[in-house]
């Protein structure tokens, strides 16, 4: 078997990294300690550990052995039965590890030896060859592996996009397990990996002759990826795939998937007050807000309880006054207003006489009436995001470069919150002045590359002769969290770079990337960043409605993006919070994140991830899918 080892640094292959070790981590795969093959000379306590089903142990005793072996041979034959120790233990990783150091030839009829390498070649993104070894390698597999090795062949078929070969393979892997909670989690597995393809705009189209189980699970994850973001189009669907499908296996997640209004119409408004600036220092996003949610109205064509929507123009009439005047004529739901001061001006006179969805927070700790609503486009829940994203690909150690300025402190609290609640730990924050343009300063104090040529000078005096030298960035640092417009990004990043920290992956928020392909973002290569779905997500539903509205309105689009798919955002917040609000408590797909109600009547959003490659954004997939809200599929056959 050819050795294709690699050793590469990027976000990408840690992200891949999580998810095959997620895949052997979280099978059905009965340990095998047959596996373990006899060790020469002084094994016999490791191979006592196995036999007791000491994994862990075991895989540190072999791994101890190697390093004292006096021959290669013994070495490498140590080494490989670390691998297979630490394959049964569940940690492929470190299974891995203990693989690349093998000098010598791999087995070639060993299935564990040959699934690490397929993963490893996941691992490196080389998903096609390592599917390729793993069709070789199919008949020497057999229990208790069989369940892991329909998995890790499952993903590299996900990573393909081969959607008809997932669910065949994983509808085989279930024949093998017995307990109900892993054919549950296998079920699961199906779904997530059917809903990531049609986010990332695979056809998912039924092949001819497809058996029942198939068409179903194709035809349940292209309605989903067709009409994810309109709830009430989704349920409708969901509704007619149930009489479709009553026997499915799958036919228990539909109920996860839909609101479960029989009649939408109940929790629907009949008339809404929009309320925004439509002129003055405010007029431009106060239009683009309301573009977004005419748009969203008109979509919405074939709702026969479509509410009817009044304008008023807060650049005419004061917020309160113009709040009175809408409710006054009858608005039974009130979008608006969108300024910080007008929103306080609310609360302050105790205006609020009907639902409303306020389009600014509050401040920290203010009271609100239980039918007043808060919604913002908050940098926080972007530093927050990319934090949670951080930790998901293994990252626990981080340090911080930030602008001098409120709004920097601000995103560097929010960023250092998320991330230590998750057990990462900040470990250093350096500032800089955001109207420069040298940064050296604060770069090679964060970095501490002026203790490192400290050290030179002095060891250069202890011999008395002048020594040569390459400064040394800090070492505990996994991550640097960047604070920075596009402007300043573009400035910043190669300076990083300059002062040996090019192999020190970048976090950032949504500023950082402007949605203009006409920008030279070379600089910018490998910045990753948290950001709306609107901006950076492939589902061709959001693609196309891109397409359209970028050909109408280049300019507005390109500037106010976000902003406009707040307006069709808020829009769709309309039901659910005339309602009962349970579905907000769970998290609606909007376009400008994952929508969920928190205390104090705050709606936060989840964000989408992307790395800037070769000057565009590029989708990052979520890392640990296992991590969302379980999925509960009782029923079906």
């Amino acid at each position: 078997m050819v050795r294709t080892f690699k050793t590469q640094s990027s976000s990408r292959v840690c992200r891949l990294a999580a998810i095959a070790c997620a895949l052997v981590t979280l099978s059905a795969c009965l340990p095998d300690s047959g596996s373990i093959r006899p060790s020469p000379g002084g094994a016999s306590t490791a191979g006592r550990d196995v036999s007791a089903g000491r994994y862990d142990r075991a895989a540190r005793g072999y791994e101890r052995l190697a390093k004292s072996a006096t021959s290669s041979a013994d070495r490498d034959e140590h080494l490989l039965n670390a691998a297979r120790a630490w394959f049964n233990h569940g940690e492929s990783m470190k299974a891995l590890s203990s693989l690349r150091k093998v000098r010598g030839a791999f087995p070639t009829d060993d299935p564990i030896i040959g699934m690490l390498l397929a993963t490893d070649k996941l691992v490196n993104g080389q998903a096609r060859s390592a599917l390729n070894d793993l069709n070789r390698l199919q008949r020497q597999v057999k229990q208790p592996q069989l369940p892991a090795f329909l998995e890790l062949k499952a993903r590299a078929q996900t990573m393909t996009g081969d959607a008809t070969g997932l669910v065949l393979t994983l509808t085989e892997r279930e024949t093998w397990l017995r307990r109900g909670s892993d054919i549950k989690q296998n079920r699961r597995l199906i779904w997530l990996a059917l809903r990531d393809l049609g986010r990332q705009g695979h056809a998912l189209a039924t092949p001819p002759n497809a058996n029942r189980n198939l068409e179903g699970w194709l035809t349940l994850a292209r309605l989903y990826r067709d009409n994810g973001r309109n709830q009430a189009a989704l349920d409708q669907q969901l509704k007619a795939w149930n009489q479709d499908f009553s026997k499915h296996m799958a036919a228990g997640l539909t109920a996860n998937l839909s609101h479960g209004r029989d009649n939408p119409a109940q929790s629907q408004p009949d008339s809404v007050a929009l309320l925004l600036p439509l002129s003055g220092r405010l007029g431009g996003p106060g239009v683009a807000i309301r573009d977004g949610f005419i748009a969203a109205y008109l979509n919405d064509a074939s709702n026969p309880s479509r509410p009817e929507v009044n304008i008023y123009d807060t650049s005419a009439l004061s917020a309160t006054d113009a709040y009175q005047l809408a409710t006054k004529n009858g608005a039974e739901f009130v979008v608006g207003p969108l300024s910080k001061y007008n929103v306080n001006s609310l609360i302050e006179k105790r205006a609020v006489s009907t639902t409303t969805l306020a389009l600014n927070y509050l401040g920290d700790g203010v009271q609100v009436p239980v039918n007043f609503f808060q919604f913002s486009l908050s940098p926080e829940h972007e530093s927050a995001a990319i934090a949670r994203h951080a930790l998901s690909e293994g990252m626990t150690r981080s340090v911080a470069l930030v602008p001098e300025t409120l709004l920097g402190e601000r995103l560097l609290a929010s960023f250092t919150a998320a991330f230590e609640a998750g057990g990462g730990k900040m470990i250093d924050a350096g500032r800089y002045n955001p109207a420069n343009t040298d940064f050296a300063i604060p770069i090679t104090n964060l970095l501490n590359l002026n203790s490192s040529r400290a050290r030179h000078q002095q060891l250069s005096a202890v011999v008395g002769q002048k020594l040569e030298f390459e400064p040394r960035r800090r070492q505990d640092a996994q991550l640097i969290f960047l604070v920075a417009g596009a402007k300043e990004g573009r400035l910043v990043r190669p300076q990083l770079n300059y002062h040996y920290a090019n192999d020190l992956p970048v976090y950032s928020t949504a500023s950082i990337y402007e949605d203009d392909a006409n920008l030279n973002r070379k600089d910018l290569e490998g910045v990753t960043f948290a950001d709306a779905p609107w901006i950076i997500s492939p589902e061709p539903q959001i693609v196309n409605q891109r397409t359209i509205l970028s050909r109408a309105w280049p300019q507005r689009i390109k500037r106010r993006g976000r902003l406009y798919a707040m307006g069709m955002d808020a829009y769709a917040l309309l039901p659910e919070l005339h309602g009962q609000h349970q579905v907000l408590a769970e998290g609606l797909n909007g376009l400008t994140g994952r929508l969920m109600l928190e205390p104090g009547n705050r709606i936060t959003r989840d964000l989408d991830i992307a790395t800037i490659s070769r000057g565009s954004a590029q989708y990052v997939p979520p890392v640990n899918e296992f991590a969302e809200k379980p999925i509960s599929i009782e029923g079906g056959n």
